[in-house]
Protein backbone atom coordinates (compact mmCIF):
# COMPACT_ATOMS: atom_id res chain seq x y z
CA UNK A 1 0.00 0.00 0.00
CA UNK A 2 1.44 3.33 -1.07
CA UNK A 3 1.79 6.02 1.59
CA UNK A 4 1.13 9.62 0.59
CA UNK A 5 4.44 11.43 0.27
CA UNK A 6 4.45 14.51 2.51
CA UNK A 7 6.39 16.50 -0.06
CA UNK A 8 3.31 16.66 -2.27
CA UNK A 9 1.41 18.36 0.56
CA UNK A 10 4.16 20.99 0.73
CA UNK A 11 3.80 21.46 -3.04
CA UNK A 12 0.04 22.05 -2.71
CA UNK A 13 0.46 24.43 0.23
CA UNK A 14 3.13 26.30 -1.72
CA UNK A 15 0.71 26.70 -4.63
CA UNK A 16 -1.89 28.33 -2.38
CA UNK A 17 0.66 30.63 -0.71
CA UNK A 18 2.04 31.83 -4.04
CA UNK A 19 -1.49 32.30 -5.40
CA UNK A 20 -2.09 34.75 -2.54
CA UNK A 21 1.10 36.59 -3.56
CA UNK A 22 -0.60 37.50 -6.84
CA UNK A 23 -2.78 40.05 -5.03
CA UNK A 24 0.02 42.54 -4.28
CA UNK A 25 2.06 41.72 -7.41
CA UNK A 26 -0.65 41.63 -10.07
CA UNK A 27 -2.96 43.99 -8.24
CA UNK A 28 -0.59 46.96 -8.31
CA UNK A 29 -1.14 47.71 -11.99
CA UNK A 30 -4.92 47.68 -11.47
CA UNK A 31 -4.64 50.16 -8.59
CA UNK A 32 -2.31 52.44 -10.60
CA UNK A 33 -5.05 54.34 -12.46
CA UNK A 34 -7.33 54.91 -9.40
CA UNK A 35 -4.38 56.21 -7.36
CA UNK A 36 -3.36 58.53 -10.20
CA UNK A 37 -6.91 59.83 -10.58
CA UNK A 38 -7.39 60.43 -6.85
CA UNK A 39 -4.07 62.04 -5.94
CA UNK A 40 -2.65 63.25 -9.27
CA UNK A 41 0.60 61.37 -8.71
CA UNK A 42 2.74 60.59 -11.75
CA UNK A 43 3.07 56.99 -12.85
CA UNK A 44 6.83 56.98 -12.40
CA UNK A 45 6.48 58.10 -8.80
CA UNK A 46 3.82 55.50 -8.01
CA UNK A 47 5.78 52.75 -9.76
CA UNK A 48 8.74 53.62 -7.54
CA UNK A 49 6.87 52.25 -4.53
CA UNK A 50 6.47 48.90 -6.27
CA UNK A 51 10.14 48.98 -7.21
CA UNK A 52 11.17 49.69 -3.62
CA UNK A 53 9.13 46.71 -2.50
CA UNK A 54 10.62 44.44 -5.14
CA UNK A 55 14.15 45.66 -4.40
CA UNK A 56 13.74 45.08 -0.67
CA UNK A 57 12.22 41.72 -1.50
CA UNK A 58 15.32 40.83 -3.49
CA UNK A 59 17.80 42.12 -0.91
CA UNK A 60 16.14 40.19 1.91
CA UNK A 61 15.89 37.04 -0.21
CA UNK A 62 19.65 36.52 0.17
CA UNK A 63 19.74 36.29 3.99
CA UNK A 64 16.33 34.58 3.99
CA UNK A 65 17.71 31.95 1.63
CA UNK A 66 20.75 31.42 3.86
CA UNK A 67 18.67 31.18 7.02
CA UNK A 68 16.14 28.92 5.32
CA UNK A 69 19.00 26.54 4.44
CA UNK A 70 19.69 26.37 8.17
CA UNK A 71 16.36 26.73 9.96
CA UNK A 72 13.70 25.82 7.42
CA UNK A 73 10.87 27.82 5.82
CA UNK A 74 8.05 27.83 8.38
CA UNK A 75 8.97 30.94 10.38
CA UNK A 76 9.68 32.96 7.24
CA UNK A 77 6.42 32.09 5.48
CA UNK A 78 4.50 32.87 8.69
CA UNK A 79 6.09 36.30 9.08
CA UNK A 80 5.55 36.92 5.36
CA UNK A 81 1.81 36.32 5.67
CA UNK A 82 1.56 38.76 8.59
CA UNK A 83 3.45 41.52 6.76
CA UNK A 84 1.53 41.00 3.51
CA UNK A 85 -1.83 41.11 5.25
CA UNK A 86 -0.94 44.12 7.37
CA UNK A 87 0.50 45.95 4.36
CA UNK A 88 -2.60 45.49 2.22
CA UNK A 89 -4.87 46.54 5.08
CA UNK A 90 -2.80 49.67 5.72
CA UNK A 91 -2.89 50.58 2.02
CA UNK A 92 -6.57 51.43 2.49
CA UNK A 93 -5.47 54.38 4.66
CA UNK A 94 -2.90 55.90 2.28
CA UNK A 95 -3.19 59.67 1.75
CA UNK A 96 0.32 60.71 0.72
CA UNK A 97 3.12 59.42 -1.47
CA UNK A 98 5.51 58.75 1.41
CA UNK A 99 2.90 56.50 2.99
CA UNK A 100 2.64 54.56 -0.25
CA UNK A 101 6.40 54.01 -0.25
CA UNK A 102 6.48 53.03 3.41
CA UNK A 103 3.59 50.60 3.27
CA UNK A 104 3.91 49.09 -0.18
CA UNK A 105 7.65 49.44 -0.49
CA UNK A 106 8.61 48.22 2.98
CA UNK A 107 5.81 46.11 4.43
CA UNK A 108 4.96 44.25 1.25
CA UNK A 109 8.64 43.99 0.30
CA UNK A 110 9.37 42.22 3.58
CA UNK A 111 6.31 40.02 3.13
CA UNK A 112 7.15 38.85 -0.37
CA UNK A 113 10.74 37.99 0.60
CA UNK A 114 9.52 35.27 2.95
CA UNK A 115 7.55 33.21 0.45
CA UNK A 116 9.09 32.49 -2.96
CA UNK A 117 12.63 31.44 -1.99
CA UNK A 118 11.67 29.49 1.17
CA UNK A 119 9.00 27.56 -0.74
CA UNK A 120 10.95 26.80 -3.92
CA UNK A 121 14.21 25.91 -2.16
CA UNK A 122 12.31 23.66 0.27
CA UNK A 123 10.50 21.82 -2.53
CA UNK A 124 13.84 21.30 -4.28
CA UNK A 125 15.10 19.41 -1.22
CA UNK A 126 12.02 17.18 -1.08
CA UNK A 127 12.33 15.89 -4.65
CA UNK A 128 15.03 14.22 -6.71
CA UNK A 129 12.76 12.88 -9.42
CA UNK A 130 9.73 14.89 -10.56
CA UNK A 131 11.42 18.01 -9.22
CA UNK A 132 10.33 20.00 -12.25
CA UNK A 133 6.71 18.92 -11.79
CA UNK A 134 6.86 19.68 -8.08
CA UNK A 135 8.20 23.19 -8.71
CA UNK A 136 5.78 23.86 -11.56
CA UNK A 137 2.69 23.31 -9.40
CA UNK A 138 3.33 26.27 -7.02
CA UNK A 139 4.19 28.37 -10.06
CA UNK A 140 0.87 27.30 -11.55
CA UNK A 141 -0.83 28.34 -8.32
CA UNK A 142 0.68 31.79 -8.73
CA UNK A 143 -0.62 31.79 -12.31
CA UNK A 144 -4.13 31.01 -11.10
CA UNK A 145 -3.84 33.90 -8.68
CA UNK A 146 -2.67 36.09 -11.55
CA UNK A 147 -5.84 35.20 -13.50
CA UNK A 148 -8.33 36.00 -10.79
CA UNK A 149 -6.55 38.94 -9.16
CA UNK A 150 -7.11 41.61 -11.86
CA UNK A 151 -10.77 40.71 -12.29
CA UNK A 152 -11.46 40.52 -8.55
CA UNK A 153 -9.76 43.85 -7.86
CA UNK A 154 -11.37 45.56 -10.86
CA UNK A 155 -14.78 44.30 -9.71
CA UNK A 156 -14.14 45.43 -6.14
CA UNK A 157 -12.98 48.89 -7.22
CA UNK A 158 -16.03 49.41 -9.43
CA UNK A 159 -18.39 48.02 -6.76
CA UNK A 160 -17.00 49.70 -3.64
CA UNK A 161 -13.79 51.75 -4.03
CA UNK A 162 -10.05 51.25 -4.05
CA UNK A 163 -9.70 51.71 -0.29
CA UNK A 164 -12.23 49.06 0.62
CA UNK A 165 -10.71 46.79 -2.05
CA UNK A 166 -7.38 46.89 -0.22
CA UNK A 167 -9.15 46.07 3.05
CA UNK A 168 -10.91 43.04 1.59
CA UNK A 169 -7.88 41.48 -0.10
CA UNK A 170 -5.75 42.21 2.97
CA UNK A 171 -7.38 39.33 4.84
CA UNK A 172 -6.23 36.71 2.31
CA UNK A 173 -2.62 36.39 3.57
CA UNK A 174 -3.74 36.39 7.21
CA UNK A 175 -6.37 33.70 6.69
CA UNK A 176 -4.44 31.52 4.23
CA UNK A 177 -0.67 32.07 4.25
CA UNK A 178 -0.16 32.19 8.02
CA UNK A 179 -2.07 28.97 8.90
CA UNK A 180 -0.71 26.97 5.95
CA UNK A 181 2.88 27.91 6.81
CA UNK A 182 2.68 25.76 9.94
CA UNK A 183 2.63 22.58 7.83
CA UNK A 184 5.69 23.35 5.67
CA UNK A 185 8.76 21.37 6.77
CA UNK A 186 12.40 22.01 5.87
CA UNK A 187 13.42 18.64 4.43
CA UNK A 188 12.35 14.98 4.38
CA UNK A 189 15.29 14.10 6.64
CA UNK A 190 13.74 16.19 9.42
CA UNK A 191 10.69 13.91 9.29
CA UNK A 192 12.62 10.65 8.99
CA UNK A 193 11.93 10.45 5.25
CA UNK A 194 14.01 10.48 2.09
CA UNK A 195 13.57 12.74 -0.97
CA UNK A 196 11.11 11.60 -3.60
CA UNK A 197 12.71 9.09 -5.95
CA UNK A 198 11.38 6.15 -7.88
CA UNK A 199 12.00 2.68 -6.54
CA UNK A 200 13.94 1.71 -9.67
CA UNK A 201 16.23 4.71 -9.27
CA UNK A 202 16.91 3.83 -5.63
CA UNK A 203 17.70 0.22 -6.55
CA UNK A 204 20.06 1.43 -9.26
CA UNK A 205 21.92 3.40 -6.62
CA UNK A 206 21.59 6.88 -8.12
CA UNK A 207 22.90 9.54 -5.76
CA UNK A 208 20.65 12.23 -4.39
CA UNK A 209 22.33 14.88 -6.51
CA UNK A 210 24.08 14.13 -9.79
CA UNK A 211 26.02 17.37 -10.12
CA UNK A 212 28.77 18.72 -7.92
CA UNK A 213 27.38 20.27 -4.75
CA UNK A 214 28.53 23.86 -4.95
CA UNK A 215 28.86 26.01 -1.88
CA UNK A 216 27.56 29.55 -2.24
CA UNK A 217 31.06 30.96 -2.54
CA UNK A 218 32.04 28.41 -5.17
CA UNK A 219 28.93 29.33 -7.16
CA UNK A 220 29.85 33.02 -6.98
CA UNK A 221 33.23 32.27 -8.54
CA UNK A 222 31.72 30.51 -11.56
CA UNK A 223 30.97 32.29 -14.85
CA UNK A 224 27.72 30.40 -15.31
CA UNK A 225 26.32 31.90 -12.10
CA UNK A 226 26.80 35.45 -13.37
CA UNK A 227 25.55 34.65 -16.85
CA UNK A 228 22.39 33.23 -15.30
CA UNK A 229 22.20 36.24 -12.99
CA UNK A 230 22.41 38.76 -15.84
CA UNK A 231 19.73 36.86 -17.77
CA UNK A 232 17.54 37.06 -14.67
CA UNK A 233 18.28 40.77 -14.29
CA UNK A 234 17.07 41.45 -17.83
CA UNK A 235 14.07 39.18 -17.32
CA UNK A 236 13.10 41.18 -14.23
CA UNK A 237 13.24 44.47 -16.13
CA UNK A 238 10.96 43.13 -18.87
CA UNK A 239 8.51 41.36 -16.56
CA UNK A 240 7.93 44.20 -14.11
CA UNK A 241 7.65 46.79 -16.88
CA UNK A 242 4.82 44.79 -18.43
CA UNK A 243 3.19 43.85 -15.13
CA UNK A 244 2.98 47.47 -13.96
CA UNK A 245 2.41 49.34 -17.21
CA UNK A 246 0.48 47.12 -19.62
CA UNK A 247 -2.93 48.03 -18.18
CA UNK A 248 -2.31 51.83 -18.25
CA UNK A 249 -0.83 51.46 -21.75
CA UNK A 250 -3.89 49.58 -22.96
CA UNK A 251 -6.16 52.27 -21.48
CA UNK A 252 -4.06 54.98 -23.15
CA UNK A 253 -4.52 53.11 -26.45
CA UNK A 254 -8.27 53.47 -26.18
CA UNK A 255 -9.02 50.12 -24.53
CA UNK A 256 -11.72 50.17 -21.84
CA UNK A 257 -10.76 49.69 -18.18
CA UNK A 258 -12.38 46.26 -17.97
CA UNK A 259 -10.84 45.05 -21.23
CA UNK A 260 -7.44 46.36 -20.10
CA UNK A 261 -7.77 44.35 -16.88
CA UNK A 262 -8.64 41.31 -19.01
CA UNK A 263 -5.30 41.74 -20.82
CA UNK A 264 -3.54 41.24 -17.50
CA UNK A 265 -5.79 38.28 -16.75
CA UNK A 266 -4.88 36.68 -20.09
CA UNK A 267 -1.18 37.14 -19.30
CA UNK A 268 -1.68 35.30 -16.03
CA UNK A 269 -3.90 32.65 -17.60
CA UNK A 270 -1.50 31.99 -20.47
CA UNK A 271 1.31 31.42 -17.99
CA UNK A 272 -0.47 28.49 -16.36
CA UNK A 273 0.04 25.84 -19.08
CA UNK A 274 3.72 26.71 -19.49
CA UNK A 275 4.28 26.70 -15.73
CA UNK A 276 2.52 23.38 -15.34
CA UNK A 277 4.33 21.67 -18.23
CA UNK A 278 7.66 23.32 -17.45
CA UNK A 279 8.96 20.18 -15.76
CA UNK A 280 7.98 18.03 -18.72
CA UNK A 281 9.57 20.44 -21.21
CA UNK A 282 12.82 20.89 -19.28
CA UNK A 283 13.09 17.14 -18.76
CA UNK A 284 12.80 16.50 -22.49
CA UNK A 285 15.03 19.26 -23.88
CA UNK A 286 17.06 20.33 -20.82
CA UNK A 287 16.45 23.20 -18.43
CA UNK A 288 18.80 25.70 -20.11
CA UNK A 289 17.28 24.98 -23.52
CA UNK A 290 13.83 25.49 -22.03
CA UNK A 291 15.01 28.81 -20.59
CA UNK A 292 16.33 29.80 -24.03
CA UNK A 293 12.90 29.00 -25.54
CA UNK A 294 11.24 31.18 -22.92
CA UNK A 295 13.55 34.14 -23.52
CA UNK A 296 13.12 33.87 -27.29
CA UNK A 297 9.32 33.89 -27.08
CA UNK A 298 9.41 36.82 -24.67
CA UNK A 299 11.60 38.81 -27.05
CA UNK A 300 9.19 38.19 -29.93
CA UNK A 301 6.18 39.25 -27.84
CA UNK A 302 7.87 42.47 -26.70
CA UNK A 303 8.82 43.34 -30.27
CA UNK A 304 5.17 42.94 -31.27
CA UNK A 305 4.02 45.18 -28.41
CA UNK A 306 5.66 48.21 -30.03
CA UNK A 307 3.18 48.06 -32.93
CA UNK A 308 -0.12 46.88 -31.44
CA UNK A 309 -3.08 49.21 -30.95
CA UNK A 310 -6.25 47.07 -31.00
CA UNK A 311 -7.78 44.92 -28.29
CA UNK A 312 -7.29 41.70 -30.25
CA UNK A 313 -3.62 42.48 -30.80
CA UNK A 314 -3.30 43.14 -27.06
CA UNK A 315 -4.89 39.75 -26.43
CA UNK A 316 -2.43 38.04 -28.78
CA UNK A 317 0.49 39.75 -27.06
CA UNK A 318 -0.86 38.71 -23.66
CA UNK A 319 -1.04 35.05 -24.69
CA UNK A 320 2.51 34.97 -26.07
CA UNK A 321 4.07 36.99 -23.25
CA UNK A 322 2.19 35.07 -20.56
CA UNK A 323 3.30 31.71 -21.96
CA UNK A 324 6.92 32.83 -22.23
CA UNK A 325 7.26 34.30 -18.75
CA UNK A 326 5.30 31.43 -17.21
CA UNK A 327 7.78 28.95 -18.63
CA UNK A 328 10.69 30.90 -17.14
CA UNK A 329 9.38 31.17 -13.56
CA UNK A 330 9.95 27.55 -12.39
CA UNK A 331 13.09 27.26 -14.52
CA UNK A 332 15.20 29.59 -12.36
CA UNK A 333 15.23 27.09 -9.50
CA UNK A 334 15.47 24.06 -11.80
CA UNK A 335 18.43 25.49 -13.71
CA UNK A 336 20.08 26.53 -10.44
CA UNK A 337 19.74 23.02 -9.02
CA UNK A 338 20.99 21.48 -12.27
CA UNK A 339 24.05 23.72 -12.39
CA UNK A 340 24.97 23.98 -8.70
CA UNK A 341 23.22 21.18 -6.78
CA UNK A 342 21.05 21.63 -3.67
CA UNK A 343 23.72 22.05 -0.99
CA UNK A 344 23.22 25.83 -0.86
CA UNK A 345 20.16 26.13 -3.07
CA UNK A 346 18.43 28.58 -0.72
CA UNK A 347 21.06 31.31 -0.80
CA UNK A 348 21.99 30.65 -4.44
CA UNK A 349 18.35 30.96 -5.48
CA UNK A 350 17.95 33.98 -3.21
CA UNK A 351 20.90 35.78 -4.79
CA UNK A 352 19.71 35.06 -8.32
CA UNK A 353 16.25 36.21 -7.29
CA UNK A 354 17.77 39.42 -5.94
CA UNK A 355 19.35 40.12 -9.33
CA UNK A 356 16.02 39.49 -11.05
CA UNK A 357 13.94 41.74 -8.79
CA UNK A 358 16.65 44.42 -8.92
CA UNK A 359 16.09 44.49 -12.65
CA UNK A 360 12.36 44.78 -12.05
CA UNK A 361 12.91 47.54 -9.51
CA UNK A 362 14.79 49.52 -12.16
CA UNK A 363 12.54 48.71 -15.11
CA UNK A 364 9.14 49.62 -13.71
CA UNK A 365 9.83 53.20 -12.52
CA UNK A 366 12.16 53.92 -15.46
CA UNK A 367 9.36 53.04 -17.87
CA UNK A 368 7.02 55.24 -15.87
CA UNK A 369 9.43 58.16 -16.01
CA UNK A 370 9.88 57.66 -19.74
CA UNK A 371 6.13 57.89 -20.13
CA UNK A 372 5.94 60.98 -17.94
CA UNK A 373 8.62 62.65 -20.07
CA UNK A 374 7.38 61.61 -23.52
CA UNK A 375 3.70 60.83 -22.91
CA UNK A 376 4.34 57.48 -24.58
CA UNK A 377 5.66 54.01 -23.73
CA UNK A 378 7.32 53.53 -27.14
CA UNK A 379 10.90 54.18 -26.01
CA UNK A 380 10.38 52.03 -22.91
CA UNK A 381 9.07 49.09 -24.93
CA UNK A 382 11.87 49.34 -27.49
CA UNK A 383 14.38 49.33 -24.63
CA UNK A 384 13.02 46.18 -22.98
CA UNK A 385 12.91 44.45 -26.36
CA UNK A 386 16.64 45.11 -26.76
CA UNK A 387 17.28 43.91 -23.20
CA UNK A 388 15.38 40.69 -23.91
CA UNK A 389 17.48 40.20 -27.03
CA UNK A 390 20.67 40.42 -24.95
CA UNK A 391 19.23 37.81 -22.57
CA UNK A 392 18.69 35.46 -25.52
CA UNK A 393 22.32 35.87 -26.60
CA UNK A 394 23.58 35.20 -23.06
CA UNK A 395 21.36 32.14 -22.86
CA UNK A 396 23.14 30.77 -25.94
CA UNK A 397 26.43 31.13 -24.04
CA UNK A 398 24.91 29.38 -21.00
CA UNK A 399 24.00 26.42 -23.20
CA UNK A 400 27.71 25.67 -23.53
CA UNK A 401 27.88 24.58 -19.90
CA UNK A 402 27.31 20.89 -19.43
CA UNK A 403 24.49 19.81 -17.14
CA UNK A 404 24.27 16.37 -15.67
CA UNK A 405 23.03 13.80 -18.18
CA UNK A 406 20.40 12.55 -15.77
CA UNK A 407 17.99 15.39 -15.01
CA UNK A 408 16.45 16.04 -11.63
CA UNK A 409 13.01 16.97 -12.85
CA UNK A 410 11.89 13.65 -14.27
CA UNK A 411 8.11 13.63 -14.70
CA UNK A 412 7.54 10.25 -16.24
Amino acid sequence: MKVFFYGWLIVILGAVVLAVNAFPIYGFGIFLTPLTNEFGWQRGAISGAMSLGMLLNGILSIPVGRLCDRYGPRIFVTVAGIFLGAGLLLMSQVNSLWQLYLIWGVSLGIGLSGTVIPITSTITRWFIEKRGLALSIPATGFGVGAIITPLIIQKLISTVDWRMSFTIIGFAPLLLTVPLAQFIRKSPEHMGLTPYQSRSARKAGFPDNEVEKYSFYEALKSKKFWILGIIGFGFGICLQTITIHIVPHAIDSGIGFTDAAIVMTIIGGSSIPSKFFCGFISDRIGSTRALFLSMMLMTISLALLIFIDTIYMFYFFAVLFGFSYGLAIPLWTIVSADLFGVKSIGIISGTLFFLSVTGGAIGAPLSGWIFDATNSYTIAFISITLIATVSVILNLILLRYKISSRTHNRVS
